[in-house]
């Protein structure tokens, strides 16, 4: 099992990774920003940029055998 704190990096890479998803469908900035205010209200811009880019880094594959 693995540490509270490794738990929560996991989390914001999978948060991370749905952003990133809903970021390939909707075509324009104000559609996916209406998206992520409706679906994640706590995150603000800067946050989910964060969370796309721990995905990109840290995500796939190998991220998923966790």
């Amino acid at each position: 099992m693995l540490p509270d704190e490794i738990w929560f990096v996991v989390e914001k890479i999978k948060v991370g990774g749905w952003l990133l998803q809903a970021r390939q469908l909707l075509a324009s900035d104000n559609e996916f920003g209406d998206w992520c205010k409706k679906n994640f209200p706590g995150l603000n811009r800067h946050t989910r940029q964060n969370y796309m880019n721990l995905a990109k880094v840290f995500g796939g594959e190998l991220f998923n055998t966790i």
